[in-house]
Formats: structure tokens, sequence, C-alpha cells
């Protein structure tokens, strides 16, 4: 087997892992064993740069620790990039060594395998001009990563749908639309929003201009806004508006192109133009004191309330204000800190404008004990900080808040709301309702709840034939009589009902499309043995699992029973036929058709 000519690429679960896997063969016949030491030093050295791997790690000698060495690098690139963690391990098989490791995306982990392979047989060489081509390579997997990357939304959610076992698929392979439970019970995401939201509300939410009409149509109190497009218009808005305002995109969202707190002219020009980045007409709105909070709405009712802080850092009269933010941003590399929800804070023109507005430089060393804000919002995307206030909420407001949600035809929601004391409805405190948003920003907790509401799995049925058997198998189970709730896979071919579906055969994909089908309550899978020892099986679990006489070989019989409710082995035709008919009870069968 050779690494760029066959690797194997299970789809599903394996004897290595219960998600899809990449099997290579490691390539130690282009080493000289006496030069892998100082390649390896090479090697570690030149990716240095580019993982976050201590360098003064033990280089290992041993066969299988060295492959080991290597595909932790390779883990640690493509969880850098794709900002999702990849299990990795290795086996052997007498001589050959072999490595695997877990995969979102085929191509990223072939080509970063590959990079790593040949760069340690380079650096085992002795070759020159490693760092070019070590920083070519590197650019080329952060072009592709970035196309493939799942949106932080997203991976929340997946997150959330592993941690409370719901199976999760690609919507639309390629972008952040997500399935989540199979058939009739599941849901369909893009982000946080779902098909359980309005098109009308989408709309609504979408112009922040006509949420605010909106909420005032509804007797919700916000403030006072305008529209502009021109430079020209902002002395005329001024007059209604007056000072402190905010300006920002009024179609935009995370925080972008959102200045708040101007006082004069200057800084008006410079929020609008930044505003006008993003979207050519801009919102200008008279600002609110207080402190701002995100109410989130699940099935419409409040599940959670939020108090989002500004990112700040403290100064220790020594570290400059650069220092402080990358020594933050180290902070928030951790895993707590990413399972938070915080984000980075970049050294981009926003945060550049933001500190030159306050006459402070990257370079200024910060006086001990003082504090900065790094923005002039605090939302989460744009590097602010939260704490929970639920129990904090004023049981009228969330009631309201519920019936702004309903009105609008929202599932999921959430509602940016100012006040001063969240304790106090409106009426007390003079809160206002600034926006609403329908995909907002979730963490770990809400991603769970989104999840909850009769979202799970359908029975499912799974069959593991040879090839050879199953056109024999077919004639004795005649899928036209199927009923119009039954999703199938049968070899190669995959319907609903008595209709067969056009999907295409890479991985499971026929399987896919029938489990993303909403009428599907029930799943049959009559499947190749040989398809399975290719690709893993079909999906992580069934309830029961029928295997046909010396189908399968013992390792992957166990794999099959650590994902079935219930396993036959040595099943014969008849037999499975049978459990077909209890499965599917009015499918039709006449006695004397199953032989």
């Amino acid at each position: 087997m050779s690494v760029n000519e066959m690797p194997l690429l299970f789809h599903g679960p394996n004897p290595y892992s219960t998600d899809p896997v990449t099997l290579l063969e490691f390539p130690f016949a282009k080493f000289a064993p006496a030069d892998l030491p100082l390649g390896l030093e090479r090697f570690s050295r030149l990716l240095g740069e580019h993982v976050g791997i201590p360098q003064d790690a033990a280089i290992p000698s041993e066969r299988k620790a060295v492959a080991d060495y290597v595909m932790t690098h390779v883990a640690a690139i493509l969880e850098q990039e794709l900002s999702h963690p990849h299990p990795h391990g290795v086996v052997t098989d007498g001589e050959r060594i072999g490595v695997w490791i877990e995969w979102i995306d085929q191509e990223a982990v072939l080509s970063v395998s590959r990079f790593c392979f040949i760069l340690l047989s380079r650096a085992t060489a002795g070759d020159r001009g490693l760092d070019r081509f070590s920083a070519q390579q590197m650019d080329e997997i952060r072009q592709h990563c970035s196309q493939v990357r799942i949106d932080s939304q997203a991976r929340i959610l997946i997150s959330a749908a592993r941690a409370i076992g719901l199976p999760t698929l690609p919507l639309i392979p390629g972008t952040p639309f997500f399935q989540y439970g199979w058939g009739c019970k599941a849901q369909r995401h893009y982000l946080s929003s779902s098909t359980r939201d309005s098109a009308v509300a989408l709309r609504i939410c979408r112009h922040k201009k006509r949420a605010k009409q909106f909420f005032e149509a509804l007797g919700a109190p916000t403030p006072i806004a305008k529209l502009a497009s021109k430079e020209t218009h902002l002395e005329q808005v001024l007059e209604t508006l007056g000072w402190p305002c905010v300006t920002k995109p009024v179609d935009g969202s995370q925080g972008q192109g959102v200045t708040s707190g101007i006082v004069d002219l200057e800084t008006l020009l410079s929020g609008f133009r930044q505003a006008k980045r993003f979207c050519p007409t801009v919102l200008i709105e008279r600002h609110v004191e207080g402190d701002d909070h995100r109410i989130f709405l699940v099935g419409g009712e409040v599940k959670m309330v939020v108090k989002r802080l500004l990112p700040t850092i403290t100064g220790n009269g020594r570290d400059s204000v650069r220092e402080l933010v990358e020594r933050l941003n180290r902070e928030r590399s951790l895993p707590t800190a990413k399972d938070q929800g915080l984000c980075l804070i970049p050294f981009d023109a926003n945060l550049e404008r933001h500190l030159r507005q306050r006459k402070v430089t990257l370079e200024q060393i910060l006086p001990m004990g003082k504090t900065l804000a790094l923005s002039s919002v605090a939302n989460i995307a744009a590097g602010g900080r939260w704490e929970e206030v639920t129990d904090q909420a004023n049981p009228q407001l969330m009631a309201f808040t519920e019936a702004l949600s309903a009105s609008m035809g929202l599932d999921t929601a959430g509602f940016d709301y100012i006040t001063t004391d969240i304790s106090k409805n409106f009426v007390e405190s003079g809160g206002c309702f600034i926006e609403v948003n329908i995909n907002p920003g979730i963490w770990p907790e809400v991603g769970e709840l989104l999840l909850q509401d009769g979202t799970g799995r359908i029975p499912a049925l799974l069959m593991i034939l040879p090839k050879q058997a199953l056109p024999g198998f077919r004639w004795q189970l005649p899928l036209d009589w199927a009923t119009e709730s039954l999703g199938w896979v049968y070899g190669g071919q995959a319907g609903v009902g008595s209709l067969p579906l056009s999907v295409g055969r890479q991985g499971w994909a026929r399987l896919h499309a029938v489990l993303r089908n909403q009428r599907v309550e029930r799943c049959l899978m009559i499947v190749a043995a040989e398809e399975i020892l290719h690709k893993g099986l079909p999906v992580d679990r069934v309830e029961s699992a029928w295997v046909a006489p010396s189908a399968l070989p013992e390792t992957w019989l166990s794999v099959v029973e650590r994902h079935a409710g219930q396993v036959v082995r040595d099943a014969f035709p008849k037999q499975m036929c049978d459990a077909v008919r209890a499965f599917i009870p009015s499918c039709g069968f006449k006695e004397e058709e199953v032989r």
C-alpha cells in the first residue's frame, strides 16, 4: 500500500474510531535510519513556526513513536486550521507501520499528511530551502482550510449534538447548513437558525431599521434612529438625534462596522465611513445608557440572558498594549476559553481606529491598574465577554420578549436589550430593545437547548450480505411495496417508499440523502459486506444488525456489535426477510413470495 496511491477513507464507524478515518502507511522506506534523528529535529524546527508543539520535546527513535510524533504535528496543523480536533493513532502489521487520523475534510487530511511526510523526507536528506518550501505549503493548506472550515456556531451545535448523542449530517456539504437527527425527527439549521423560523422573521431581522419599526408597532421601546447613505445627511440626522449616538450598517451582524458612544463630528464621520464598508446604508441611532444584554429564546421561550461586557486589558506598568493583547489572545486560545465562546482580538484596522480615538498606541506602556477597553461594542464576535444573569431578569420583561418572538414567527432568536437594571421592566428602568438576531451567537449551554425539542433518531435496521448475494435477496424482498414513510438503501440504490432517489456513490451519500428526507420514519439498509470493509459502517447506531455467514471478519463484527443494539450473526435470507417484515409490518409481503 502506497501513501500517495492508496489511502483508505472510512466514512463511518471502523476499527479505529466511531468517526470517519483516513488510514495511511507511514513511509519509512523514504528515510535513511541513520539520518532520521537529525531529520526529525529539522522537521520539528521547521514546523515550530506553524504549530504550538513544544520544541524541547524529546525526539523519538522507536518506529511507532516516530510515526506518532509526526502524526501529532499533522493533527496540530489540522486542528489549528480547521478549529477541530483530529484524534490519531498508530497500527502495526508485521514490519509495516500504519497511521490513522480522523477527518472532517478528506483533502485537508491528505494534503497535510503528505506535506509532513515529504518535509520529513527532505529534512532527513539534508535538503536546503525547506523554510521556503514549508511556508509555501502551509499557505496552500491555509487557503484550502479557510474554504472548508466549519463556522464556529455550527461547531458549537455539532459538539452539543455529540454530547447528547445526536447524529449530525451536512445538509448542504461545504456550507454552514447542517442537520441534527434523522428523517422526521431531524432539525435543519443554518448556523443557529432553523427551518422553524419564519421567512417573515428573516426579512425583519436582516434590516435593523425594519426591526425597530416592528418593535414600535408592538409597543416595545427602541431608541430613535435615522438612515443615511451620504455624509451630507449627517448634519440633518444630528438635529433629530443629538449626542451621543451610534453608527452601524443597516444590514450587518457580529458587531461589524459598529461604533458607539459617538460625541463629536470627527468620530461620527469615522464611524459612518466604517459602517459604509459593510453596507451602503448606515443606521444612526441615539445612544442608550446601560449594559448590553442578549436575551436568548429557544422554542419561543427565554432560556438564557447574558450581560455582554467590553473586551478589556489591565496594565501592569511593564508591558505594551500589544503585548497585553497578545497575552489575552493566548489565554483565549485555550480549550476552556473556546468552550465559553470567547474570540480572539484581531490586530486590525478596527482596533487601531478604536485606540487612536482614545489617543493610545499599540506600543504604549499601559500604567499599572489602568483598564483599557479594546472595542466600543460588546459583541462576542468582536471579542466581548459575557456573564449569565438569567436569574436576575425581570419576569414581565421576559414574557414581553417571548410575545415579540411569537409575533415575529421566531423559534430561536437573540434580542439585544440595553438597560441599567435587568431586574426591572422597561417602564421602570428606561430600557430599550436594540435589534433582534435570527442567528444569535450561541454557547454550548444554549446549543444543547436548541437540539432537545423532539430531535432524535428514527428506527434503523442494517442487513449485511456478501456482494454476490444481493441480487438474489432483492428478488425475495420486493421494495416496490415499501411504505411511503420507509427510507431504504439496497446495494447501490436508495429510495423513499416506492420512489428511487438520484444520488451519488461517494461514501454513504445515498444513505445520507434518505436520512435527510423529512418524510422518512424508518430506515432499512441492505448493503454489501465489501462496501463496509472499504467505507466503514453506514451509520453510528442501529436498532439491530443482521450479518450473513462469513460476510465480515471478526474485527469488523466487533465494530458492528459496538454500534448496534442487537446483532444476529450467521443470518440466512429467510431470517432477514422475516426481520424486515417485523420492522415494516405494513409492507405487504406475501408469504409465498419470500423464499
